[in-house]
């Protein structure tokens, strides 16, 4: 039996695994102390968890991806080192886990000129360039568990079809909307939700108003238990008093 190495597999992790190394070395930006508590890197997609107390907010996302993907366009060569323990520490290169590395070690650097992008420990496999990402886009981040935060990302293909995916969606509203183009859906949306407010406000109203004069025109009725009997229809909506 002879094993095949898979071509665009291979490609699209080591495209998802050198976009990892991105992200760790951005995220010090925002935590400085921070430390990778876990990552899953797959086809054109990556799982990184990190120390912290606090999610990204929205724009610290859109930077954090503006700045990777700078880094992609800049095509900064993806260096491969093969060194002694001692001289990858002084390089400064990062380990992870509380691992127990042999003598002899493998680093992955990222150079900008003479300036350092990254350097970490890796025994995995990754692209020479950061232009062959292609593109990054974090799709969602979460609190996975105390002080611990994973934000989810995608590389290269599978970001033109998140954009695809998302022009999908925006052709509906601009058709459901009949407007012109995506720039009046904003306002499109703001002009809808202000008419939705004054509409139900003016059903509550009315509702109200319907309870009252029900409750004027209904005849009483008493017995033994209860001086005063309304009967009152079982789809009366009193929440709206």
């Amino acid at each position: 039996m002879q094993l095949q190495v898979n071509p665009q597999q291979r490609y699209a992790k080591m495209r998802a695994h050198t976009a990892t190394h991105l992200l760790h070395t951005v995220l010090t930006t925002y935590f400085p102390n921070t430390k990778q508590a876990g990552s899953l890197v797959d086809s054109d997609l990556l799982r990184f968890d990190f120390y912290a107390d606090t999610l990204l907010t929205a724009q610290q996302i859109t930077e954090i991806e503006t700045t990777i993907n700078t880094y992609i366009y800049q095509s900064l060569p993806v260096e491969l080192i093969e060194t002694s323990l001692d001289e990858a520490n002084t390089l400064g290169a990062k380990a992870f886990f509380e691992e127990k590395y042999e003598d002899q070690v493998r680093v992955i650097r990222i150079l900008a000129g003479e300036a350092i992008i990254s350097a970490e420990f890796c025994g995995g496999t990754h692209v020479e360039n950061t232009k062959d990402i292609g593109a990054f886009a974090i799709i969602s981040q979460e609190a996975v568990a105390s002080g611990i935060k994973r934000l989810t990302a995608i590389t290269g293909p599978k970001v033109i079809e998140k954009l695809h995916d998302l022009e999908g969606i925006l052709d509906q509203q601009v058709s459901a909307f009949d407007i012109k183009s995506y720039t009046q859906i904003t306002e499109k949306t703001t002009k809808f939700l202000k008419e939705y407010d004054e509409m139900k406000s003016k059903l509550e109203s009315l509702e109200i108003q319907m309870i009252q004069d029900m409750l004027k025109s209904t005849e009483r009725k008493s017995n033994i238990d209860f001086e005063v009997i309304i009967p009152i229809p079982q789809n009366v909506n009193f929440k709206v008093i």
